[in-house]
């Protein structure tokens, strides 16, 4: 449909939720005044033959007859408000929006883009382990990152998953760690170099 209205910035945060985009629903809004019309007819008329096989004035098929005119009614009435629903177009995550890709009265086709959306908080960081290391990996272990763009810094996080298999090609597995990010340095897509910490061993023998 056609953007007839903007409700969020480049850059600026969004929750869960959040409406995002509104396309033009008028004719869907006249539509469905039309059918919920229909709908409130159907309901007289089921109440009316109702009264009227009390009384034994209808047959039992014009009432049901009526019942299943009720129910297309109701069905016609509800498709319609997912139709103008799907026309709000709200943020499916909580996250930081990026820079805005479509203006207004602009024809939006299915699949087109609007704007970037990342979650930020907590941020995930995938990385691969050589599969002789699986013994040594679980879930909870805690991993050290760090990127080009802090050099200094690490970054704590906890291993969260572990793909069940080896890659064929590479002989390695997947794992993924979760990081609090709570100062929001780490980015998605960024370059990470990750350390997965062993315990400490404790009483071993040095020798000179």
């Amino acid at each position: 449909g056609q953007v007839r209205e903007i409700h969020f910035e480049s850059g600026q945060p969004v929750e869960k939720g959040d409406l995002l985009v509104q396309l033009d629903d008028s004719v869907d809004q006249a539509d469905l005044r039309g059918l919920i019309a229909q709908r409130d007819l159907a309901e007289i008329k089921v109440g009316r033959f109702a009264k009227l096989i009390k009384d034994r004035s209808a047959s039992q098929s014009d009432y049901d007859e009526a019942s299943a005119e009720l129910d297309s009614a109701k069905a016609a009435v509800a498709g319609k408000e997912a139709l103008i629903a799907k026309k709000r177009i709200t943020a499916p995550f909580s996250g930081q929006l990026g820079i805005r890709i479509l203006d207004l009265g602009e024809f939006l086709a299915p699949g087109s883009r609007i704007v970037p959306l990342d979650a930020l908080e907590p941020i995930f960081a995938d990385y691969a382990l050589p599969e002789r290391h699986l013994p040594e990996i679980a879930v909870g272990k805690q991993v050290q990152v760090k990127v080009a763009a802090y050099p200094e810094k690490a970054f704590d996080g906890t291993v969260t998953a572990i793909n069940p298999g080896v890659d064929e090609k590479t002989r390695s597995i997947q794992v993924r760690a979760i990081l609090q990010n709570k100062e929001r340095l780490l980015r998605p897509g960024m370059f990470a170099e990750v350390a997965t910490l062993l315990p400490t061993r404790e009483h071993l023998l040095t020798l000179p």
